[in-house]
């Protein structure tokens, strides 16, 4: 999949007019995906995240109490506020509530990597 990534960043950046934003979301995107939007420094509402670093996922945090980690399947609802912020594929595990629209509300999560702009394109979200 990683290859396929790559072979598609190519293409956008030789021929940006002819990959349209459809057959990018069809080859690059994963239907059953969850993200996370963060600040450029990786934190949201005063909870700093562990980033991934390369190949290797950032670390499982999971919430105490009655609280909960909300993810989303849309990200370009919350990026758009904000196009300093990053988007990150995440992975959940544990107790998962569907919350309104387009949330997932999980007790664990990690980031598993940050978005390319070719997956931000692919997803609706502006390229910086």
């Amino acid at each position: 999949m990683e290859k396929i990534r790559e072979c598609i960043c190519w293409l956008e950046q030789k021929f940006p007019a002819f990959v349209p934003r459809q057959l990018l979301a069809a080859l690059v995107l994963d239907k059953g995906a969850y993200y996370k939007v963060l600040g450029a420094d990786g934190s949201y509402n005063g909870f700093r995240w562990s980033l991934p670093e390369g190949e290797t996922p950032g670390e499982w945090h999971k919430i105490a109490g009655i609280d909960f980690f909300y993810l989303t399947n849309r990200p370009r609802r919350w990026w758009w506020t904000d196009p300093s912020q990053d988007v990150f594929l995440a992975q959940w595990r544990g107790l998962c509530v569907k919350g309104a629209d387009d949330v997932l509300l999980v007790e664990e999560a990690r980031l598993i990597r940050k978005l390319s702009p070719v997956e931000l394109r692919a997803l609706g979200c502006f390229e910086r």
